[in-house]
């Protein structure tokens, strides 16, 4: 029968073996990269940054296509080599031979189950990891795929498709995985995880990997749709799994796929940009995806989502990874009921306002969260001093949670930071920055011994550090400045720096900056390899700085700063009578190469140079603040040191 679908598309609908024959006829002659433009060399490439849609080229039958950067925007040119790098059982194939096609699976009535063309080629990535990168698939899904009926699973991930996607997949009425682009791993359904889901699912901050390579090939997503999400997918009522990472995305989210109530895997993360690219409330039919493990519409280059969260989706107690970061999504911050298997949750950078519900979360039974990430909102309130203990490995963490990257920067969160919350286990990422929190130095975070990154500045945390060892075995960001910290930063602290045999370890960033830290700088920076090492800001003195400026100037020049000093020492008002001998000691804080001059109520004293102040039978004229201005000769770069004022005034002698 031949149906006419949405849009005046003609189709023939046969739920047969002749219309699998047909269906795989018209996918092999459709991918063979006849309807993309050629040159006759690479020379004749644009500049990739003049590239238009779909980014490819054929070139002496190689597959030349553009490489995205992170941000969505080109790369390079790569050649892919040619069109179909395995074609066994494709060219004469007959109805008979189908199964006997690379790719294919079929029943035993000869009817086509699967088609996958993504676990074609076989390369070796990072060491011994295997992935699979297709089958260099050239063109357009063609509307004959309608007829596999009987098809569970149709894969064409990594491959060089563009278009758009045709409505006539909608007839696949078998389907439970429908994967046209995206990363490498697939869903094993069963045990609720991902393959591969321990290496490149997520990153240790908390984001998903963007792109990488296998000999040149872009490994996440090469195929390039253009198109709006085909409403008549809703009809396949069994789908399980659909999977469009990484696409040119258009128009909104259709209400009808609601009607998908065996979804378990939704994946539309990072699409790109383009024409009347999708921006879509999330439609409330879609709260009737009960089933929901793995929902992903994020970290686009631009806003894809808006509005509330539907009341529906708040019902989905079987969600394992929950991503819907980089959008403009608003309202209360969503309370999730009974969850216990989330792995992965990061509503970060969107408009959710409120106070967060932290025991929906950290409830006690989510014996596997990962990743946690609710950064970049409006949540507002206080942390729980308390929450449930973890069940679940209890046996081995005394009830503390097992969580790789928490992230709450960003926020308008206030109060004490709670213990629980940095006494996790397995901690490669802590973040809570530009915050309101408050108390001392968050001591937990440093007994984790995967700890890289630890991010608490912008806060009002205070007091003396904790001097104790940190159990990390190289930290890579290290950042707590401006805070209101103060006192010696402790020798111990040399293990930020250093694994667990006491090996020196380089990093990106250690800053100190923007707090009220004196007494000796640290001289560990010597030593490594780190692009800031700050610590500007301050209250050190010359007499601080000296012994180690030479060598850390030396070691990281540009990336060791220690300028911009606030007055050190400590303000104070001394009380004599009349007639009295004052003397304004500050000869501490002398170091070689120092120059002073002292300063009443703004104005320098004449021949006061000293680092010692002297006031003979005081009087009236004498009472004001005194300030000691200090430079050295040795480190002019570092301009002048302020003391703190000591203000001198007539009265009952104060000792």
């Amino acid at each position: 029968a031949v149906l006419v679908m949405s849009g005046g598309v003609m189709a023939q609908n046969m739920d047969s073996v002749e219309g699998d024959f047909q269906a795989l006829q018209a996918l092999y002659h459709s991918t063979q990269g006849s309807d993309l433009p050629t040159l006759r060399s690479s020379n004749d490439l644009p500049h990739h940054s003049n590239a238009t849609y779909p980014y490819m080229y054929m070139i002496n039958g190689d597959i030349w296509w553009v490489k995205f950067n992170r941000r969505g925007g080109t790369s390079s040119w790569q050649n892919a080599g040619k069109p179909w790098t395995d074609k066994t059982g494709w060219e004469n194939m007959t109805p008979n031979t189908m199964g006997n096609a690379v790719g294919v699976t079929t029943d035993s009535n000869g009817r086509v189950i699967e088609v996958d063309m993504q676990k074609i080629t076989t390369e070796v990535y990072s060491g011994n990891r295997l992935f699979t990168t297709g089958n260099n698939l050239v063109g357009e899904i063609p509307a004959e795929v309608g007829n596999l009926k009987k098809v569970r699973k149709f894969n064409v991930k990594q491959n060089f498709l563009y278009g758009s996607l045709p409505p006539e997949l909608g007839f696949m009425r078998d389907l439970e995985r429908l994967s046209l682009a995206g990363h490498h791993w697939e869903l094993d359904m069963d045990n609720k995880r991902l393959w591969a889901e321990s290496s490149h699912m997520h990153t240790s901050t908390g984001d998903d990997p963007f792109s990488y390579s296998v000999n040149g090939k872009d490994v996440p997503a090469t195929n390039r749709f253009k198109t709006e999400l085909p409403p008549e997918i809703g009809s396949i009522t069994g789908l399980k799994i659909f999977e469009f990472s990484h696409q040119f995305v258009q128009g909104t989210l259709p209400s009808e796929w609601g009607n998908l109530t065996e979804l378990q895997g939704l994946f539309i993360d990072r699409p790109r940009n383009v024409e009347n690219a999708l921006y879509s409330e999330i439609p409330s039919s879609w709260g009737n995806m009960t089933k929901m493990r793995y929902f992903r519409i994020a970290g686009s280059t631009r806003l894809s989502l808006f509005g509330p969260l539907p009341p529906g989706m708040l019902g989905w107690d079987e969600l394992v990874n929950f991503a819907v970061y980089d959008n403009d999504l608003s309202g209360e911050v969503p309370v999730f009921q009974n969850l216990t298997e989330v792995f992965y949750f990061n509503i970060a950078r969107n408009n959710f306002t409120g106070e967060f519900p932290w025991e929906s979360i950290f409830n006690g039974n989510n014996s596997r969260l990962n990743k946690f990430n609710i950064s970049g909102n409006n949540i507002s309130g206080q942390m729980p001093s308390t929450v449930p203990d973890a069940v679940f490995p209890a046996q081995n963490s005394g009830g503390r949670y097992r969580v790789a990257a928490f992230e709450v920067h960003s926020n308008n969160l206030s109060g004490e930071f709670p213990h629980w919350a940095h006494n996790m286990i397995s901690q490669m990422t802590f973040n809570i920055s530009f915050n309101d929190f408050s108390g001392p130095f968050p001591e937990g975070a440093m007994d984790n011994s995967s700890l890289k990154t630890f991010r608490i500045q912008g806060n009002n945390f205070s007091g003396e550090l904790p001097d104790k060892e940190w159990a990390t075995d190289g930290m890579n960001w290290f950042q707590i400045q401006n805070n209101n910290f103060e006192g010696e930063i402790p020798d111990s602290w040399a293990t930020l720096f250093q694994d667990d045999d006491g090996n020196w370890r380089s990093g990106t960033e250690f800053r100190f900056d923007g707090n009220n830290f004196s007494g000796r700088v640290p001289d560990w920076g010597k030593h490594i390899d780190v692009n800031r090492y700050w610590f500007h800001t301050n209250r050190f003195t010359f007499v601080d700085i000296g012994p180690s400026y030479g060598d850390l100037q030396s070691a990281l020049g540009g990336s060791y700063r220690i300028d911009n000093q606030k007055p050190f020492g400590k303000s104070r008002t001394v009380r004599k009578p009349s007639g009295s001998r004052v003397v304004i000691d500050m000869s501490e804080y002398h170091y070689s190469g120092n120059r002073y001059q002292w300063v009443k109520d703004g104005k320098a004293l004449s021949g006061e140079t000293s680092s010692v102040l002297e006031l003979s039978s005081v009087g009236s004229s004498d009472e004001g603040a005194y300030t000691l201005e200090v430079t050295n000769s040795s480190m002019s770069g570092l301009g002048t040191h302020v003391s703190q004022p000591i203000t001198f005034s007539l009265g009952n002698d104060d000792g």
